[in-house]
C-alpha cells in the first residue's frame, strides 16, 4: 500500500491562537482554531480538509452497518418541487422551518429538511408484490432547515450533513423486524464511533407515525432535556407524563414544569438530563404510502397498503459533538476510528537525518494502513506542539536530537504519555493497522 502524508508546509490551513468571539461552545471553537471547519454563515459552515477526513470516517462506518443489515444507497436531490409535500400536507405543516424558493417560471420548490416523501415515491415506483419486501433504502445527503436561532456550531445549523434510511414491509410485523434491525445498527454505529448514548422514547411530531425513539449523549451543552429512572427507562420530555399524569413541559410557553426527584408512571423517581440528539428512528406505519395511494399485491393476490419506518443519523452533528464531548484545555482529542491522521510526525529539529527518517516511517507504517500528518515547517517545536496539541491526532511521532540514537519520542494525546523507542520498537508495536 502507498500512502501520500500531508505536509503542513504545504497545507492551505492554518491554525488560530486566539478562540473566536463568536464561537459559543469549546468544541465549536477548537474545530474552528484547529482548522477543521469554518463559517460561512450563521449556521452555515466550510468543511476544511481535517473536517472532511472526519466526515469522510463516520459516513464509511454508517455505511458499512447500514449494508449490513441490507440497505441499498440511492442520493435524492437537496433541491425539490412543492407537489409531493402538498400531497402529505407537509408543505404547511413544518411551517417557517422549510426553506422555499421559486424559478424563473414561478414554480415552488423547497430545500429538503427530509426525504419522507421523495423516498416513499421511489418505493412505489420500484416496489410493486410481496415478492420485493422487505427492502431498505438509505441515501446520506445535505438537509436544510432555517433554525430561528443556530448555535454550537454545527450541532444546530441550518444546513447539515444526514443519514436517513427508510424501511418497506408489507405488514407491521416485518417493520417491527425492520425497526430493530435498524436499532442494533445505530447501537453498533454508536459503539465504533465511541460514543456513550441512551435510547430514549419519543414524539413522532411532523415525521409522524407510532413508535419513536432518539439517541442522545449526555452534554451539558445539549439543547435537550431527557429523563431516566434506575431501572433504566428513558424519555424525552415531549414524551414523558408524571406518575399523576402531568405533562412534563407546558404546551403552550414550552416551561419545563418537572423537576428531579418527580414520579415517573411506574413509580420510580426520575432524574433530568442535558443531551444531544444524535440520530432518532421512527415507525412510519402507512401515513406516506397512504397519501399516494400506494398499494402492492400480496400473496394472495390481495391489494395492500406496504408501511415504512425512518431512520436519522446526523452526520455533521456527530462531527461536532465528539468536539465537545472529547477535548481538553489543550485541544481536540481523537479517538482512532475518527481522527483524521493516525499519526502526527513533528520534525522538532531540520536536517537530512529528520527528513529521511520521516520518509522510513511513512513508509515502513504506511504498508499497515496508517495516515501521516507531518508538520515540517520552518517555525519553532514549541509551536508545533502547541498545534499538535490543538488538532488532536492519537499518536505524535517526535523527531528531534534523539535520532542520532537511531530513537524518537511517541506521544500519546489522550493520556499524555510519551515512550522513547527506537525505530524497530516503534515498528513492532503498529504492527497491525488499528493495533
Amino acid at each position: 500500500m502507498t500512502y501520500n502524508p500531508t505536509y503542513l508546509s504545504d497545507f492551505p490551513i492554518k491554525t488560530l491562537r486566539e478562540t473566536p468571539s463568536y464561537a459559543d461552545t469549546p468544541g465549536y471553537q477548537y474545530l474552528i482554531r484547529a482548522g477543521f471547519v469554518r463559517p460561512a454563515s450563521a449556521g452555515i459552515f466550510t468543511l476544511l480538509p481535517f473536517g472532511m477526513k472526519v466526515i469522510s470516517k463516520i459516513e464509511t462506518i454508517v455505511r458499512e452497518e447500514i449494508e449490513a443489515i441490507g440497505g441499498v444507497e440511492v442520493l435524492f436531490p437537496a433541491l425539490l418541487p412543492k407537489e409531493p409535500f402538498e400531497t402529505t400536507g407537509r408543505w404547511e405543516e413544518f411551517g417557517e422551518s422549510m426553506f422555499k424558493l421559486r424559478d424563473r417560471k414561478l414554480s415552488d420548490y423547497l430545500l429538503a429538511p427530509t426525504h419522507e416523501e421523495m423516498f416513499t415515491l421511489l418505493g412505489q415506483e420500484m416496489f410493486h408484490s410481496y415478492q420485493d419486501f422487505p427492502a431498505i433504502l438509505y441515501q446520506i445527503q445535505t438537509k436544510y432547515r432555517d433554525e430561528l436561532r443556530p448555535r454550537a456550531g454545527l450541532i444546530r445549523g441550518r444546513e447539515f450533513i444526514m443519514k436517513d434510511s427508510y424501511s418497506f414491509d408489507l405488514d407491521a410485523n416485518g417493520l417491527d423486524v425492520s425497526y430493530q434491525k435498524h436499532r442494533q445498527a445505530y447501537q453498533k454505529i454508536f459503539n465504533r464511533l465511541g460514543f456513550d448514548y441512551v435510547i430514549v422514547s419519543a414524539q413522532s411530531g411532523a415525521m409522524g407515525g407510532s413508535k419513536s425513539e432518539e439517541f442522545f449523549t449526555v452534554s451539558p451543552i445539549g439543547e435537550d432535556t431527557f429523563i431516566s429512572t434506575p431501572s433504566g427507562f428513558a424519555s424525552n420530555v415531549e414524551a414523558f407524563e408524571t406518575y399523576d399524569g402531568r405533562p412534563a413541559i407546558d404546551p403552550k410557553t414550552g416551561e419545563l414544569l418537572i423537576k428531579d426527584g418527580d414520579l415517573a408512571k411506574n413509580g420510580e423517581p426520575i432524574t433530568l438530563h442535558r443531551g444531544i440528539e444524535l440520530a432518532h428512528i421512527f415507525q412510519l406505519g402507512q401515513k406516506y404510502a397512504r397519501a399516494y395511494n400506494w398499494t402492492v399485491q400480496n400473496q394472495n393476490s390481495e391489494r395492500i397498503t406496504p408501511t415504512m419506518g425512518s431512520y436519522g443519523i446526523g452526520i455533521s452533528r456527530i462531527l461536532a459533538t465528539f468536539a465537545e464531548l472529547f477535548h481538553d484545555e489543550k485541544g481536540l482529542i481523537w479517538s482512532t476510528a475518527l481522527s483524521p491522521y493516525d499519526f502526527q510526525i513533528i520534525q522538532a529539529i531540520s536536517n537530512d537525518k529528520v527528513k529521511e527518517t520521516s520518509f522510513e516511517i511513512v513508509k515502513q507504517l504506511a504498508k499497515r494502513g496508517y495516515s501521516f500528518l507531518i508538520d515540517d515547517r520552518a517555525i519553532s517545536a514549541g509551536v508545533k506542539f502547541k498545534d499538535a496539541e490543538l488538532i488532536g491526532v492519537p499518536q505524535t511521532i517526535v523527531l528531534g536530537n534523539l535520532i542520532k540514537e537511531h530513537k524518537i519520542e511517541l506521544k500519546h494525546r489522550a493520556t499524555g504519555s510519551i515512550e522513547t523507542l527506537t525505530l524497530d520498537q516503534l515498528y513492532s508495536k503498529f504492527l497491525l493497522a488499528g493495533s
